[in-house]
């Protein structure tokens, strides 16, 4: 019997230690990629570690320069419409999310079939509408339109995610609060916003996730080389007669870093989110 345990035991580490290669294998080939020259990538000499390692493609991002913009402004960019539309975004979804579940209103069930009807639709469906929208308004171009997109998509999928989030949660301490004289945002902000940070952090994560990685709507959306974001800034190692691996490798390693870093740190709540979060 403890044999069997043992044997199952070292089966599982063997299973993990597959499903980890199998995951970060392309993240460890975007780095080697990253660090090798161009002149070895175009001989397709496929191999996981470059001949000679090189950092000058890392160099030539953070020197590169487009249209009097480089990484800096486009690292901006990225910030301000992924990361302030991520916390709006899942404030907006959390307010919306909990006055669904704690309260009866005329026309709940419509709300309900909206959130479920924008989640079978697909949001790129919503590009060409919204482009004519810009067009007309005079909007086009401006890193506000882009962050409201941001907004418009991952409100619905947050607000979704939080009603089942709140569904399984206890009123009692609300309650509590209303008795002791705390108002209905009171109670909001003081008891249901900590509690409910397992799930702010990961619905923050994902709607982050949405635009930091977002190259459709932004190519749609941004013209100019002072608005780009870091997926359209990639482009700027292409040209009609070449495409500079290296440093388009070396990029995309770069945008990683935040993700991993924010994973990281959030870890935590993300595990509890899927453990169960608060018990009563």
């Amino acid at each position: 019997m403890k044999r069997v345990k043992i044997l199952n035991k070292a089966l599982l580490y063997a299973l993990v230690v597959i499903v980890a290669l199998v995951l970060f294998l392309p993240l460890v080939m975007l780095l080697s990629y990253a660090l090798r020259d161009n002149s070895e990538i175009i001989t397709l000499d496929v191999r996981l570690f470059p001949k000679t390692f090189t950092t000058s493609a890392f160099l030539d991002v953070f020197s590169h320069e487009l249209g009097g913009a480089n990484f800096w402004v486009w690292f901006r960019n990225s910030c301000l419409t992924s990361g302030i539309t991520a916390l709006l975004a899942t404030y907006i979804a959390a307010l919306g999310g909990y006055g669904f579940t704690r309260y009866r209103f005329r026309g709940r069930r419509l709300f309900f079939f909206f959130i479920f009807f924008t989640q079978i639709m697909p949001w790129m469906v919503l590009l060409v509408p919204y482009y004519s929208l810009l067009v007309k308004t005079k909007m086009l171009n401006s890193l506000f339109s882009l962050g409201f997109s941001y907004l418009i998509i991952n409100i619905p999928v947050s607000a979704w995610l939080f009603i089942g989030f709140f569904k399984n949660q206890p009123a009692s301490l609300e309650e509590a609060a209303r008795m002791d004289g705390c108002t209905i945002l009171g109670a909001f902000h003081r008891i249901v916003l900590p509690l409910a940070i397992p799930s702010l952090s990961a619905i923050a994560l994902f709607a982050f996730i949405t635009g930091w990685g977002d190259f459709l709507f932004s190519s749609v959306i941004i013209t100019s080389a002072k608005n780009l974001t870091l997926p359209l800034a990639l482009q700027g190692f292409k040209g009609e007669h070449y495409i500079l691996w290296s440093q388009i490798m070396a990029m995309a390693s770069i945008m990683t870093i935040p993700i991993v870093a924010l994973f990281l740190y959030l870890q935590k709540h993300m595990v509890n989110l899927m453990a169960g979060s608060i018990k009563e």
